[in-house]
C-alpha cells in the first residue's frame, strides 16, 4: 500500500515539475590551472625531448630577394 501511494506521489510531483524551468550557469574556477596544466605536461612529456635544428637553406638568399630595392637612412 505504501509503495502504491509512493508511485503515486512520484507521479503527481513529476507532473508538478514538468513545466519548471531551470537555468543553471556553471563558471568553473580556473585560478592554478594554467600552472597545474604546464607542470603536468612537463612531468608526462620531459622524456621526449627532440633536438631541433633550423633548416637555412636559402635563407640567406631569400632575405636579401626580399629586401633588393629596400632604402634606409641613418642619421648620424
Amino acid at each position: 500500500a505504501l509503495r502504491r501511494g509512493l508511485r503515486g506521489f512520484e507521479r503527481d510531483l513529476r507532473a508538478a515539475l514538468s513545466d519548471i524551468r531551470v537555468q543553471v550557469r556553471v563558471e568553473p574556477d580556473l585560478r592554478g590551472f594554467n600552472r597545474a596544466l604546464l607542470r603536468g605536461l612537463r612531468e608526462r612529456f620531459d622524456a621526449i625531448r627532440v633536438p631541433v635544428e633550423p633548416d637555412l637553406r636559402g635563407f640567406e638568399t631569400a632575405l636579401l630577394r626580399g629586401l633588393r630595392g629596400l632604402e634606409v637612412s641613418v642619421r648620424v
